[in-house]
């Protein structure tokens, strides 16, 4: 007699886990315990919880996980993505992690918080630093307190990306997209440069995708009545507007959703009661807790009332059209190019009316598609483009789909999103910030047009699904910062390969620019002597500071601020060495170093050089005061 194996519902599992995190990230600051003993009692209630509710999360399956199956990697598309995984895991095991936001604000704004053992206002230059939701922080923080670490958290990003196959072939289907394609995609769409690139990085675009799939996947599983699967669902949209503001205009399609399949739901007091407390839960992981805190500091939901950022814009029509620009220029732009591409589509009345009212308008395509500012990609956008002009001409000959009616719905929801996002948002990064908003549209897209599996029979199809996978995989392999190769043979093999002199210069320049961005101030690190255990920090809104809290618990870093703070009051705080940044020195206070020191007595005692990432240079001291 053959015993069933156990499949576990690891997506269940990973949105509790989410969830789980966040609650404990709010919870310990209250009490003040963000620590190891907070966090050690929390994972034992973790663990408990999870135990006594088992046969929710536990069900008996004659097969095992189909990702572990070996009959799923019996063809090409599958071979690829594991593949890529593998990659993935090799550069984020081998390299630290070396993504701009990540290192300026991310990594630091935890940083401060586990020093003080709780959340709270920071006094910072880098605003982002306190109004940016902080769902990926809370699932860094357990890894980081309990083991002072931050290399493992490239894991969230790839766990993350490990799910990705199923829930796009599980949502598909939902919205009504033929098997055939929906299992192409599944494969394919993932490759896309947005999600591939930050498999093994520490980007926070890739991650959020799994809460959007998921709360569609859940959302469909409780047409059937489950309670359980509804509440997973509302876990799930929560979570996604935690990770990353851009994402609450999603909430509205999956609104469509809920609302269409609300009559099948048991509307008996257990129902009810398991619900409410779902969505109190919810309530308490999404973005409405940081919202309330912006709101309670600055007097303004976002927090930032004097638009600091320069990303909100007063009239949705520009921003329709400058986020539109922007985005089919990076999805259309290749991987690679010799030089870097700034568009100027506009001249005259409508430019200078864009360089007034969004200040971040700028079509580009880069020399190299990196982390930070990469799109869905070429190959993936020419993907479901094919997809979308086979069934407009199967429509031409007559064919109509059999389009349910909740896809309808919930494609006028997603058009609707598109609208908010592109409406209020002014930002340069938006192609990357629509991460999640490719996939779901892309389903929606392909289950309104008639297929019936033709195309995926078809060499135009394979080619282009497979010339994804390709690209995505060369592109993993050799971006900068973590090559899975040494850089000296990824620059040998592209003048071997006659790639164009500019890309391998741009290649080795960001190279170089990410090998020692990680710990780009090292030479004044190591001349603060161990023993103290606070140094001052005079910097810009966009600096690596994370440099010298290294080792991680060995002191605390304290920005102060010019003219308010003086070095009478920095002693008073225990410090007697500052970091200070020379070109922040010149721009905001017009300073040299002299000057300053003529303000702030002290001797200069290291120096360095410190490449910013538009390739300039800043010049750096530490400063012992007298």
């Amino acid at each position: 007699m053959n015993r069933p194996r156990w499949r576990s519902d690891w997506l269940a599992v990973w949105i509790l886990w989410s969830a789980w995190c966040t609650l404990c990230g709010w919870g310990l600051s209250i009490l003040g315990h963000l620590d190891r003993a907070g966090y050690g009692a929390a994972l034992v209630l973790f663990a408990a919880g999870l135990f006594f509710s088992r046969r929710y999360w536990l069900v008996a399956a004659q097969r095992p996980l189909f990702l572990l199956r070996r009959s799923t990697y019996r063809r090409l598309a599958p071979k690829l993505w594991l593949l890529l995984v593998l990659i993935s895991l090799a550069e984020g095991l081998g390299h630290h992690g070396d993504n701009f936001d990540y290192l300026t604000y991310r990594a630091t704004r935890l940083l401060h918080w586990w020093w003080a053992h709780h959340w709270y206002w920071i006094d910072s230059t880098n605003l982002r630093e306190n109004f940016s939701a902080p769902g990926f922080e809370w699932l860094m923080a357990p890894i980081f307190v309990l083991f002072h670490t931050d290399r493992p958290f490239f894991l969230i990003n790839l766990v993350s990306y490990v799910m990705l196959p199923g829930l796009v072939f599980s949502v598909f289907r939902t919205l009504g997209v033929n098997g055939r394609v929906a299992w192409w995609s599944m494969w394919v769409l993932p490759a896309g440069l947005c999600y591939a690139l930050e498999a093994g990085g520490l980007g926070n675009d890739m991650f959020c995708c799994v809460y959007l799939l998921a709360a569609f996947h859940y959302a469909g599983q409780a047409r059937s009545g489950s309670v359980v699967a509804m509440s997973l669902a509302i876990l799930s949209a929560a979570l996604l507007t935690d990770a990353k503001a851009s994402n609450i205009p999603l909430v509205l399609p999956w609104l469509v959703l809920v609302a269409l399949s609300w009559r099948r739901f048991p509307h008996d007091a257990r129902g009810w009661g398991v619900l409410a407390g779902a969505s109190l839960i919810g309530l308490l992981v999404s973005a409405a807790v940081i919202m309330a805190l912006n709101y309670h500091f600055t007097g303004d939901y976002a927090g930032d009332p004097t638009d600091w950022e320069g990303m909100k814009i007063k009239n949705p029509l520009l921003g329709l059209l400058g986020t539109g620009i922007m985005t089919a220029v990076s999805n259309f732009s290749p991987p690679f190019l010799p030089h870097e591409i700034l568009w100027h589509p506009f001249s005259g009345h409508l430019q200078d009316v864009l360089a007034k009212e969004f200040p971040r308008f700028s079509p580009r395509s880069p020399a190299l598609m990196l982390e930070e500012s990469c799109s869905f990609g070429l190959g993936a956008s020419f993907f479901v483009l094919l997809a979308l002009l086979y069934g407009c001409r199967a429509a031409a000959r007559g064919e109509r789909p059999t389009i349910p009616r909740a896809t309808r719905w919930i494609a006028l929801g997603i058009a609707g999103s598109w609208l908010v996002l592109m409406g209020k948002l002014a930002s340069e990064g938006s192609p990357r910030l629509m991460a999640p908003y490719y996939l779901l549209t892309s389903g929606a897209l392909m289950a309104l047009v008639p297929f019936d599996g033709r195309l995926t029979r078809r060499a135009v199809w394979r080619g282009f699904a497979y010339l994804t996978l390709l690209m995505a995989l060369v592109m993993v392999a050799i971006t900068p910062g973590r090559p899975l190769l040494p850089p000296r043979l990824v620059a040998a093999a592209l003048q071997a390969a006659h790639a164009p002199v500019g890309v391998a210069e741009g290649w080795e320049k960001n190279e170089a620019l990410r090998a020692v961005h990680y710990d780009a101030l090292r030479v004044l690190r190591t001349a603060i002597p161990p023993s103290e255990r606070r140094v001052g920090l005079i910097e810009g809104d966009d600096i690596p500071g994370t440099s010298l809290w290294l080792p991680f618990g060995s002191r605390e870093v304290v920005e102060l601020h010019l003219p308010r703070d003086t070095a009478a009051t920095a002693q008073q705080q225990g410090i007697h060495y500052v970091a200070v940044s020379g070109n922040f020195l010149a721009h905001d206070d017009g300073l040299t170093i002299d000057g300053f020191l003529a303000k702030w007595p002290g001797t200069v005692v290291a120096s360095t050089d410190f490449p910013l990432k538009t390739f300039e240079t800043d010049h750096w001291y530490l400063v012992r005061l007298r």
